[in-house]
């Protein structure tokens, strides 16, 4: 089986699959590990080394993947076509490919293909004339409009099926993850959402997608819950509290609290049953014991978040 020349360079120098939603490289998983998770609770996750022969680049496989590892199809010297990834920025810099969709497309060959080199080493990122991923110029980090048309965001046709969350399915007058008319003539989409912010004109990451080792995100969520506010009083201070659910478009919805001066900030605009895109917030492992929602990470907020209102209607 082939990997696909210059597909970990591509990558390295994309936002993810929504820049090209025809590419699917081949590649290879030199490194396969499970990440220590010192805070305890929360699903477990992987950390993966990718390759193309060439290059290689580091990486995270989304939690909806864990289950390909468990049964093998994810597994050490693999060969696999990266369907859906996304890559996330470090404050350090260091960018890292998650991985959110992924298949096996032959034997597993017992060992690593060719002698690859770290891209990050690489002057430019080891750009290469005519790459696998257009033979273009560089796409930048962020910034890349994704068209609609009915299919999801990364360029394969989604089965239309009904939202887990409410709302119909199937035709033309499909509803989108938020339970809300999409009239775009194509199949609802299960896949995360991957377009432009309107606020900050960063791509929107799904809510799947977040990890720990990147602060540069934007969601795009529904409000489905807010709670009152509550107040305390001890020995450190006082101060006010407020939590809210946010689900997005694939099905997967995180709680997110908000403390004192971002109480008033942010309750009196956060309503139940909106959409806004949040940043700014900082990621803590869940406390499943007191948490129902379904990411393994829990949002903090303070008044520097940026959180707005999208009227867009867009899935």
């Amino acid at each position: 089986m082939s990997l696909t020349p210059n597909s970990v360079s591509s990558m390295f120098r994309m936002a993810g699959s929504a820049d090209n939603p025809s590419f699917a490289p081949t590649v290879q998983v030199i490194h396969l590990k499970k990440i220590d998770n010192k805070g305890g609770g929360g699903e477990e996750r992987w950390k993966v080394i990718l390759s193309d022969g060439t290059h290689f680049l580091q990486g995270m496989c989304a939690t909806q993947l864990n289950s390909l590892v468990h049964t093998g199809v994810i597994s050490q010297h693999c060969i696999l076509r990266v369907n859906e990834f996304i890559v996330n920025t470090m404050g350090s810099g260091q960018k890292i490919c998650i991985l959110l969709g992924a298949e096996q497309t032959g034997p597993n060959p017992g060992d690593r293909i060719g002698s690859p080199v770290d891209i990050t080493k690489v002057p430019g990122g080891g750009a290469a004339q005519g790459s696998a991923a257009g033979g273009g110029a560089a796409q930048p980090m962020y910034g890349n409009v994704q068209s609609s048309g009915g299919n999801n965001p990364y360029g394969r046709p989604s089965p239309a099926k009904a939202n887990p969350y409410g709302g119909g399915g199937g035709g033309a007058n499909n509803n989108n993850g938020y339970g809300q008319s999409n009239n775009n003539g194509g199949g609802a989409s299960s896949s995360p959402i991957v377009r432009m912010s309107s606020a900050t004109g960063q791509p929107i990451t799904p809510i799947s997608g977040l990890n720990m080792y990147s602060n540069r995100w934007v969601i795009r969520a529904k409000v489905t819950t807010k709670s009152g506010i509550r107040t305390w009083s001890n020995a450190k201070g006082e101060g006010s509290l407020f939590s809210v659910e946010l689900l997005d478009s694939s099905g997967t919805d995180v709680k997110c609290t908000f403390f004192k001066e971002a109480v008033d900030k942010f309750n009196p605009i956060l309503e139940e049953g909106h959409v806004y895109t949040f940043s700014g917030g900082r990621l803590k492992v869940a406390n499943m014991q007191y948490n129902t929602c379904k990411s393994q990470f829990e949002i903090t907020f303070d008044q520097n978040a940026e959180i707005h209102l999208d009227n867009s209607g867009a899935d």
